[in-house]
């Protein structure tokens, strides 16, 4: 679908008693895109999982722990880095807690 109807769909699943929402990305950004569009976006879901390209490519480079606090400030309230064979670094926002997990 379009940007806007997977928005609107992403709202609606927001509202879903108990659920939990995750949104793993699955390509890099052409451009970042503007911080209030990446704080509602990252603030309407639970657990937000990009790997590092496209984390890179949403909030700058930087190394793994820079990229995880980079979202986390950015809105997010659990940061899920996937890092391929180096395992996922996972950051909870409100305890501001890291994991390596391998």
């Amino acid at each position: 679908g379009t940007p806007s109807s997977c928005w609107h769909l992403l709202l609606s699943l927001r509202c879903v008693p108990a659920g939990l929402l995750s949104v793993e990305t699955y390509t890099a950004c052409d451009t970042p895109p503007p911080a209030e569009q990446l704080t509602a976006l990252l603030q309407a879901v639970d657990i937000f999982s990009p790997n590092e390209a496209e984390a890179a490519s949403i909030v700058g480079p930087g190394s793994p722990e820079q990229l995880v606090q980079r979202l986390l400030a950015a809105g997010a309230r659990t940061v899920s880095l996937r890092m391929g064979p180096q395992g996922v670094l996972v950051a909870d926002g409100l305890s501001n807690m890291m994991w390596h997990v391998s």
